[in-house]
């Protein structure tokens, strides 16, 4: 089974992502960027997929930070942003996101992604 790692502080989305793509994939869930970066450093190396919140407790794309981390640490990491803001997610792809989808079409894009 694929895994994923879903890096988002509001608790009823995560909780309904993982709930609703657990027929596709393992989903791990961070409500903070630190949890985030532990998940992420603990299962680095069988992660299909890291979807990130633009912002996750703090400043608009304060996630910059962590994704330009994963891809220098891990290269190959697929990442997707996350936002109800295309302009965030188009901060988020400068950064390092392959991919970006907004919040209403999460399920959807994941599931592209796992199945490719």
């Amino acid at each position: 089974m694929k895994m994923i790692l879903v890096i988002e502080d509001y608790v009823v989305l995560s909780k309904m992502w993982r709930k609703l793509l657990s027929d596709v994939a393992f989903v791990l869930t961070a409500e903070t960027l630190q949890q985030g970066q532990e998940l992420f450093n603990k299962h680095k190396e069988g992660l299909d997929l890291v979807a990130v919140d633009g912002e996750v407790h703090g400043s608009v794309n304060n996630t910059v930070v962590l994704v330009k981390k994963i891809v220098g640490e891990f290269p190959s990491s697929k990442i997707l942003a996350i936002s109800g803001d295309p302009d965030n997610n188009k901060i988020l792809i400068k950064a390092g996101c392959e991919h970006s989808v907004i919040k209403q079409e999460v399920v959807g894009k994941i599931r592209e992604l796992l199945s490719k």
